[in-house]
């Protein structure tokens, strides 16, 4: 299951204007969930920020509607959730540690509390389990999965809403005016124009 959310323009480059169309690609396959993010520049022709950026959307849009917050959690949550580096047991007393770790520092704060060579956790029929020697795979509850499931049914039923009229005159949507009434709107519309 593949989908992408069209999350509007934002303003991601810092100008001060809204000019930035801001997206998040959602991607769960056997399992799997891959939650990645883009900000286009204004012509968008390239992305100025893509891959693991959901922090930096989130601070640029202001924490984001409803649909960006959950997908924001369980990007935090669940992301990459079959390439964890260690047992539960593991994983839970490196999380207690307020500062970001490198490989060498997990593996020296796990060995000071003997924690190192995780002996409760059974991988595949070894005598415990060495922190970074396989990438285990945290599988993600029903009801989450079932959260994404209907994110992405609810945004593919979103449909185009037609702007409001603000053209005036009695003929500015018959005939031959319409499609350019129509475009005003929609311009109007794109830069919150009265």
């Amino acid at each position: 299951m593949y989908h992408s959310f069209n999350f509007g323009k934002w303003d991601a480059s810092g100008n001060g204007i809204k000019d930035n169309l801001v997206s998040v690609d959602v991607s769960f396959n056997d399992g799997r969930l891959s939650i990645t993010g883009k900000a286009w520049n204004r012509l968008e022709t390239d992305c100025i920020c893509g891959g693991q950026c959901l922090d930096d959307l989130q601070y640029c849009m202001k924490g984001g509607n409803d649909t960006f917050k959950k997908l924001f959690v369980f990007w935090k949550l669940y992301h990459m959730n079959d390439c964890i580096p260690g047992s539960p047991r593991q994983e839970a007393y490196l999380k207690t540690i307020k500062r970001p770790l490198t490989y060498e520092q997990a593996c020296d704060e796990l060995l000071k509390v003997n924690l190192l060579i995780d002996y409760s956790f059974n991988n595949k029929g070894t005598n415990g389990y060495r922190y970074g020697t396989a990438w285990l795979k945290n599988e993600i509850p029903q009801d989450v999965i079932q959260e994404l499931i209907t994110l992405i049914e609810e945004d593919k039923g979103i449909t185009e809403v037609k702007p409001p009229r603000t053209c005036k005159g009695a003929m500015a949507y018959d005939g031959a005016n319409k499609a350019a009434s129509e475009a005003r709107d929609r311009i109007q519309a794109k830069h919150n124009l009265s």
